[in-house]
Parts: structure tokens; C-alpha cells; sequence
């Protein structure tokens, strides 16, 4: 992440989403989460990141809702703290996950789990995503195209951070988590990710782990959370628990020292950028 000109006004957040895809372990307690390793040419170059991106004017518009099961924008905007739009960011949550890793949290008209890496629809879907990240489609048309609705009742809101104002570009990101859906596979996109894995929460962020990932502030602290829960069952009655009234942004302060550049957490706690 580039650093702002001292000269320069301070950078507006701009809006953006992402999922935690949680599974239970093969064998033993604890989960798994997918994360992707982002091309190092992007933004946030190399780092391990969950699924996610930039919320789109498209994802809030009145025609997405009837698309939305579980959940309208009253209710979405409250848990957000919001005084309107609050559903576009579940949608938009969804979408990016989908163009990035493949996984599309949505059910078809009969309730079934949509199958976009079933060999009788994956071309299709390989087309959907790729039009989607091009901005030559949006989530609507893919719902309406495939008779779908997006899964909002299966995510839920857990945390929100936002890039300290001392960098160029900044996002104002809500975090979610959800259960990844059975049957699917997910893969690196090949354009602003490069590749994929399930990782345990607690040896991703294990100081003495091998190979070390390079993990930002915000995936720290949302994969210390993840690991607290012994199953994605435990995960998801924690998140639904919440009180997401109490869900504070979180604006880490960046300073610079001996060492080089420090992040200030709000309780205190410093981490490299």
C-alpha cells in the first residue's frame, strides 16, 4: 500500500466487502478458512486476503432485492449502522467472493445449493465470473439468467475496519463470515489472485508458522476471532450472537519509528503494517 503525499488531502474510503468461507477440519476439532494470495501487482500485493473486493453502485440498486433471501435493506442497514443501502453490501460481499474464488453463496428456484463447478454448468459460470470482474454484468443479471437467489440469511456481519488515513487508497471494509457451501469448489481467479488454500486460523497467524503468509492487521485479527470456534457450527451461532450494534470501525493509526512504519490498534496493541 502506497503512502499519501503529506501534501495531499486526505483519501475518502471507499466502500468494500468480504466473506470468511469457514469448514470444519477432516479430522480433529477446529476450522478451516479459504483465503487467497493476492497477485503482487495489486493492491495489498502478496498478502493472504479472504475473498472480497469493492461494493459496486449495482449491488444497491431497488431491482437487487427481490434476489436477497432472508434479509431486506432495513434490516441490512441497521445491523450496519446504516441510514439506507446496507443490503448492497451483502450483495456485494457475495459477488466479489464468487468473481475472486468461485464459491457463489445462492439457490436455484427449487432451494438447491447452486453448483457453478458442475461440469454441465461450470462454462457457464466460468463466463458469469469473468463478466462480472469486467463490470460487463452484474449480480442481478447473473440471478435473473439462472432464476437464483443470493444466500443473505447464511452471512453474517462481524467486524468492520477501515484503512488508515495515511495511505493512498483506502477502503472502509465489512467483514462477514459464512459457512462455505457443500459441493462447491473454489479456485484462485488468475487475475488479482494468483492462488488459494484452506488454512487453519490459528497456524496462519502462529509467529513461528512455516511458510509465514503475509497477513494484514484486518486478517489478523479477523482469523484470531475464527480461531476461538472448535467447528463452523460454533462460528456461526458466535456471529449470529453478536451484537452487531456494538460493531465499532476499527481505524488503526500508523506511525513511524526506529523500525520503520507501526500500526496502533485501538486497544493499544502495535503490528507491522
Amino acid at each position: 500500500m502506497k503512502l499519501r503525499d503529506a501534501a495531499a488531502p486526505e483519501t475518502v474510503p471507499v466502500s468494500s466487502a468480504t466473506i470468511m468461507l469457514v469448514r470444519d477440519k477432516a479430522r480433529g476439532r477446529g476450522t478451516e478458512v479459504f483465503m487467497l494470495q493476492r497477485h503482487g501487482k495489486a493492491d495489498f500485493g502478496g498478502a493472504h486476503v479472504f475473498p472480497g473486493g469493492l461494493s459496486a453502485d449495482a449491488d444497491h440498486t431497488a431491482d437487487m432485492a427481490p434476489y436477497c433471501f432472508g434479509l431486506d435493506d432495513a434490516q441490512a442497514s441497521r445491523q450496519l449502522g446504516l441510514d439506507a443501502g446496507g443490503l448492497g453490501l451483502w450483495v456485494a460481499a457475495i459477488r466479489e467472493c464468487f468473481e475472486e474464488s468461485g464459491y457463489l453463496l445462492a439457490r436455484d428456484i427449487t432451494g438447491a445449493l447452486c453448483e457453478p463447478a458442475d461440469e454441465r454448468h461450470r462454462a457457464r459460470y466460468d463466463d458469469y465470473r469473468q463478466a462480472l470482474a469486467n463490470n460487463a454484468l452484474t449480480m442481478r443479471e447473473v440471478c435473473a439468467a439462472e432464476s437464483l437467489t443470493l444466500m443473505c440469511d447464511a452471512i453474517e456481519y462481524v467486524s468492520f475496519w477501515t484503512t488508515p488515513v495515511v495511505f493512498e487508497r483506502r477502503y472502509a471494509t465489512r467483514f462477514f463470515v459464512a459457512a462455505v457451501p457443500e459441493g462447491q469448489v473454489g479456485a484462485a481467479d488468475g487475475r488479482e489472485t494468483v492462488d488459494a488454500a484452506w488454512v487453519c486460523p490459528a497456524a496462519a497467524i502462529d509467529p513461528g508458522a512455516e511458510p509465514r503468509l503475509q497477513l494484514h492487521p484486518p486478517t489478523v485479527e479477523n482469523l484470531a476471532w475464527l480461531a476461538g470456534f472448535e467447528s463452523v457450527d460454533a462460528t456461526m451461532a458466535a456471529a449470529r450472537a453478536l451484537d452487531k450494534s456494538a460493531i465499532e470501525e476499527v481505524l488503526p493509526v500508523v506511525s513511524r519509528d526506529n523500525a520503520g512504519l507501526r500500526i496502533t490498534l485501538p486497544d493499544g496493541r502495535t503490528a507491522t503494517p
